[in-house]
């Protein structure tokens, strides 16, 4: 993994460099998380509206009694049954 130098701008702007882009598909408007590590910040796109869907919708099987386990047998039985 090749360090990159970028430089901030006015107003805090920063360019990331078009091979990152690229190598991870991000484009113009995506939004990003930064999580401050105390001297080290990660940048993270954040998280996708399916993400989130499939957590509301895990956080509602939960309250109804579903276990984690439970779920993800039947996961798999759905994938199986795709073909997946």
């Amino acid at each position: 993994m090749a360090a990159l130098t970028v430089e901030m701008a006015q107003r805090g702007q920063v360019t990331i460099p078009k091979s990152l882009r690229d190598r991870h598909r991000w484009e113009t408007g995506q939004q990003f998380t930064f999580i401050d590590l105390g001297g080290l910040v990660v940048m993270s796109p954040t998280e996708s509206r399916i993400d989130s869907l499939a957590n509301e919708l895990r956080d509602g099987l939960l309250k109804e009694g579903a276990s984690l386990e439970e779920m993800l047998d039947e996961l798999r039985k759905l994938r199986e049954a795709d073909g997946r």
